[in-house]
């Protein structure tokens, strides 16, 4: 069983648990890491005047960590409906990659006023496989 398997949290659950903590925030990235062996979802989000980040342990939802950091500005936002699509473009990625292939990382962030997903896959042969979907339109920008 891959690290990836154990995962139990879905994105927009990690996105639902931001949004009780900050729930006027704009979200700027949902990112899923593999530290440590174990996957930890990372949530970025700003409000009026501070940028706030939370660790989420991505098998019981619990928050390992959280940062505040205060500013001046604001950004676009990620919602439910964007994270929603983030498992399927993981299992488009993952089947693309071929049979042995594991997932390393994504992240959906607002890049140039579009979200983006980048996935990162380990191929069965070591290499190092990256994806890039715009979430507007489901197109693949590229893949490395």
């Amino acid at each position: 069983m891959s690290a990836y398997d154990k995962v139990k949290l879905t994105p927009t659950e990690a996105l639902n648990i931001y949004l009780e903590k900050y729930p006027d925030a704009y979200i700027k990235e949902v990112e899923l890491e593999l530290k440590s062996g174990v996957f930890v979802y990372e949530v970025e989000g700003y409000t009026d005047n501070e940028k706030n980040e939370l660790y989420i342990d991505s098998v019981n939802g619990n928050i390992l960590e959280m940062k505040t950091q205060f500013f001046r500005g604001r950004y676009d936002r990620i919602t439910p409906e964007a994270t929603d699509q983030i498992e399927g473009l993981v299992k488009e990625a993952l089947d693309d990659a071929g049979s042995g292939s594991e997932l390393y990382e994504y992240e959906l962030e607002v890049e140039d006023l579009r979200l983006e997903l980048e996935v990162k896959i380990t191929g069965a042969n070591g290499q190092y496989l990256n994806y890039k979907y715009d979430l507007g339109t489901g197109d693949l920008i590229h893949k490395k």
